[in-house]
């Protein structure tokens, strides 16, 4: 694990009430939950005193959040019944809106205020840290509100999780620039995410057009995040022990795109032949060489058709188009028979459709061939079902 990674990259805290978030919008502050307690207590390393001390800081947090949510709700409902007496539901919108837009500051202040009191539990030590921590608990509330798939992954963490200790000395100074490159571009991400918002509201009329201009400031602004994240996974893969890396890059793959890598039949198939006891070496002997076909054209299917999604993913950012970055497709993984179907969900999934009828070409042709190695008797014991129309 890297935790000693990300102590070793992270300064001093600045002084309370000037941390990180100081440039994130006041609206944009998110609710204190459960989860970010376990992830602080994780962050920090929290001893068991100091869970307790900070689960019951939460309890009292959340009761006084509730209880003032509670009074929101009825003093809004008051306004509303008020309006509906005086027939003035024009006064009543703009009181709703002023009423709704100070509950969210209120509890923006208390959120802040839970952080200062969560900071007093710390040791010196771990209070050298809260600058990193406050970092990190952006990257934890931004980046799940994705628009692309490579800008929802905190690599500070993937890294954590899943590289080796050997790599950390290597990646060090990789992720120290990845960290605060990142934090700006969240920052500015949530600025364009609230501007976007103002600009929608105060729009008289719908319009497709003015949509589109309106938000792709906050589309450029999640493309940037996205390209930070490629750029750097692409960083770690050089940088990382060559024995490693490939398999690293597979759990970067598999978590920002996960349809890339669905289990087939095909590769059900050729796990059983690896630790099948009837066959014979020259049998072995052949059946590695598909596999080594298969594996070699499947990369270069794959390859294909992430440079088409990252392509697409760059024009809509860039583009005129307010609609999904993704020619989406619906992806069935048929079990045991080598075969995925797709369907397009909008116009325009080409180059998708056809990755999909190559891999599923592909698919049916090495499971023709390995039923050539085998004979009828292997084939039935090992349930390897040939497709009978190629």
């Amino acid at each position: 694990m890297l935790c000693g990674v990300l102590i070793a990259i992270t300064p001093l805290a600045p002084a309370m009430g000037q941390g990180p978030e100081e440039g994130l919008p006041r609206s944009e502050v998110a609710l204190v939950t459960e989860a970010h307690i376990d992830e602080m207590a994780a962050f920090f390393g929290l001893n068991d005193a100091q869970v307790v001390q900070l689960e019951e800081l939460y309890e009292g947090f959340d009761e006084a959040y509730v209880e003032r949510r509670t009074a929101h709700r009825l003093a809004v409902k008051a306004a509303l019944e008020a309006a509906e007496e005086s027939d003035d539901w024009g006064a009543s919108d703009e009181v709703r809106d002023e009423m709704n837009d100070g509950f969210t500051l209120q509890r923006t202040e208390m959120v802040l205020a839970f952080y200062d009191d969560a900071r007093l539990l710390l040791t010196k030590e771990q209070v050298e840290r809260w600058g990193a921590w406050e970092r990190a608990r952006i990257r934890f509330d931004e980046l799940p509100r994705t628009v692309y798939p490579e800008d929802s992954i905190d690599l500070i963490a993937f890294v954590r999780d899943q590289a080796p200790q050997e790599d950390a000395p290597t990646i060090t100074g990789l992720l120290a620039a990845y960290e605060a490159d990142m934090h700006e571009l969240l920052l500015e991400r949530a600025r364009a995410r609230v501007s976007t918002y103002t600009r929608i509201a105060s729009m008289n009329r719908y319009d497709p057009n003015d949509l589109e201009r309106l938000t792709r400031s906050a589309r450029e602004a999640s493309w940037a995040v996205a390209e930070l994240n490629r750029s750097t996974a692409a960083s770690l893969f050089e940088a990382m022990d060559p024995s490693f890396a490939p398999q690293f890059q597979r759990l970067y793959e598999d978590e920002t795109r996960p349809w890339m890598h669905a289990r087939r039949g095909v590769i059900h198939t050729f796990e059983r032949l690896a630790t099948a006891q009837v066959l014979d070496e020259k049998q072995r002997e052949r059946i590695g060489e598909i596999r080594a076909d298969y594996d070699r054209r499947y990369t270069d299917l794959i390859n294909t058709i992430r440079q088409t999604e990252v392509e697409a993913e760059r024009q809509h950012a860039t583009g005129h188009s307010a609609r999904p970055p993704r020619e989406y497709l619906r992806v069935l993984v048929v079990p045991g028979r080598g075969g995925v179907s797709a369907r397009p969900l909008r116009p325009g999934a080409e180059a998708l459709v056809d990755f999909v009828r190559a891999l599923t070409d592909l698919d049916t042709k090495t499971q023709i061939e390995l039923g050539k190695v085998l004979t009828d008797e292997q084939l039935q014991q090992l349930r390897v079902t040939v497709p009978t129309n190629p």
